[in-house]
C-alpha cells in the first residue's frame, strides 16, 4: 500500500516529464517549427520539415509544445483544424501507420479495413478536417531494427499521402531518422527545413550559469527537503556528466534518485540515492557502458552539505 505522502513525492517525480522551459535555444527551436509551418501554410503545398537528435534531446517535448501553443491561440477543441501528433509504431508497416494516424483523427475503426480504403480515409480526414500540419515523431521506426534497411513499403506508403495532402508535415526522429529522407528521393526533395535538437553545451561560464538555472528549476519541483543541493556548480558539471547533456535523460536520472529517495522513506536527498541511480541508470543506456560512477566516496565534495546514509 502506497503511502499518501509517497503519492504526493511520486506525483511530482512523475511531472518532471511535463516541464518546458522558455530558454534561448528552446524558443529559437519553436520558432523554427513555426516559421516553417506558416510558411508551408501559406503555399498550401505539402512540405516536410525533419527534425532529428538524440533521445532526450528535447524533440517530442518541442513538438507538443508546439501543438499546445497552436490549439490554445486557435481556441481548438476538436479535431477540426489541429495539429495532429502520431507517433510512428515499432516495425512499422503501411496498415499500422495508417492506423495510427487514423486514431488520432478520432475514428472509430482506425484499425479495420484494407489498406487501400484506411489511405482514402486518412487523406480524406485530412482534407475534410482542414487539419494542417501532421507531425510523425519516433519515424526511426521506419527503419528495420535486424537489418537496419528502411521500411519500403511503409516509406513509398507515407510518400503517397503527403503527395495527397495539401498540408505540412514534420518527420522526427533519432538521427537514423536522416536515412529514411537520404534513400527516398522523392521525399527528400519536399524537405524544407532541417532542426537538428543538440544536446546542452557546457562549455562556457554562461553555459554552466543557464544549466544550473534549469536545475535550480528542476529542484524547486523536487519533494525533498535538500533538493537544491543539485543546482551548486560542482553538482551541475557532474549532472551534466551523466545525462551528456540531454535534457530528457536528466529528467529520467533525477526521477530515479527521487523513487531511491522515496523507497528509503528519505526526506532528504543522500548520497546513496544518487549512487544507486547511477548504476541503474547505465543499465538502460548502452553509450554509459564503462562510465564511472561519480556519485561514490567523492559525493561529499561534489555536492557539499549532500547526506550519507550514517546521516
Amino acid at each position: 500500500m502506497v503511502k499518501d505522502v509517497d503519492d504526493r513525492r511520486l506525483k511530482a517525480l512523475g511531472n518532471l516529464n511535463n516541464l518546458y522551459f522558455d530558454f534561448d535555444f528552446t524558443m529559437s527551436a519553436l520558432r523554427q517549427v513555426n516559421i516553417f509551418f506558416e510558411m508551408a501554410r501559406a503555399s498550401r503545398s505539402a512540405h516536410i520539415m525533419l527534425v532529428f537528435g538524440e533521445s532526450g534531446s528535447g524533440k517530442s517535448t518541442l513538438l507538443k509544445r508546439f501543438r499546445d501553443v497552436f490549439h490554445t491561440k486557435a481556441n481548438r477543441v476538436d479535431h477540426r483544424e489541429s495539429v495532429l501528433l502520431v507517433q510512428v509504431p515499432s516495425e512499422c508497416s503501411p496498415k499500422s501507420l495508417a492506423s495510427g494516424i487514423l486514431s488520432q483523427l478520432g475514428d472509430p475503426y482506425a484499425d479495420k479495413g484494407v489498406l487501400t480504403n484506411m489511405t482514402r480515409r486518412v487523406t480524406g480526414y485530412i482534407r475534410d478536417l482542414g487539419v494542417p500540419l501532421v507531425v510523425l515523431d519516433e519515424c526511426q521506426h521506419l527503419i528495420d531494427k535486424e537489418n537496419r534497411k528502411i521500411a519500403l513499403a511503409a516509406t513509398e506508403w507515407l510518400k503517397s499521402v503527403v503527395s495527397d495532402c495539401d498540408c505540412a508535415f514534420i518527420l522526427a526522429g533519432m538521427p537514423s531518422t536522416l536515412q529514411v529522407i537520404r534513400e527516398n528521393e522523392q521525399l527528400a526533395r519536399r524537405v524544407t527545413t532541417w532542426l537538428e535538437m543538440m544536446p546542452f553545451p557546457l562549455k562556457t561560464k554562461d553555459d554552466v550559469a543557464r544549466f544550473r538555472t534549469i536545475l535550480a528549476l528542476f529542484s524547486e519541483e523536487l519533494p525533498f527537503e535538500n533538493s537544491g543541493v543539485i543546482a551548486g556548480e560542482r553538482a551541475a558539471k557532474i549532472l551534466h556528466y551523466v545525462c551528456g547533456g540531454l535534457i530528457g535523460r536528466l529528467v529520467g536520472f533525477l526521477q530515479l534518485v527521487g523513487v531511491s529517495a522515496v523507497l528509503d522513506d528519505s526526506e532528504v536527498l543522500k548520497a546513496e540515492h544518487f549512487s544507486r541511480a547511477f548504476s541503474q541508470f547505465c543499465r538502460g543506456h548502452k553509450d554509459m557502458d564503462g562510465m564511472a560512477n561519480p556519485f561514490g566516496s567523492a559525493a561529499q565534495d561534489l555536492f557539499g552539505a549532500l547526506p550519507t546514509a550514517s546521516s
